[in-house]
């Protein structure tokens, strides 16, 4: 359905819209993955939906676009949810997952205390 705000071309609506839908999609599939049986499926990749959140995840990663933290989390969510099972764990070393979470770390300056 149209809004009157996207019939006007009005760019922060449609963005918004866009976020709210993005971040309430990564809830539903991070609470289906709670269910071992939903999880192993997310996690063997069928259909391509654990891929795709990890190509979100490392595009908001790199491009850091306003809600980069807030959907990165909402992703990194659901890659922390499969990675219980095998076949996400090797999804996620293929493609050096290790590389872009170390890159999070980096950005947010998280460094050790010298305790």
């Amino acid at each position: 359905m149209l809004t009157e705000e996207s019939k006007s071309g009005n760019v922060v609506s449609d963005e918004g819209s866009r976020v709210l839908l993005k971040g309430t999609t990564l809830n539903f599939i991070g609470n289906l993955c709670v269910e071992p049986q939903l999880r192993q499926h997310i996690s063997q990749d069928m259909g391509g939906l654990l891929t795709q959140i990890y190509d979100l995840f490392a595009a908001d990663v790199t491009g850091k676009p306003f809600d980069w933290v807030d959907s990165g989390s909402r992703e990194l969510q659901t890659l922390n949810n499969c990675s219980l099972e095998p076949a996400a764990q090797n999804m996620m070393a293929a493609k050096n997952f290790d590389q872009m979470a170390e890159s999070v770390l980096k950005t947010i300056g998280l460094k050790p205390s010298n305790d």
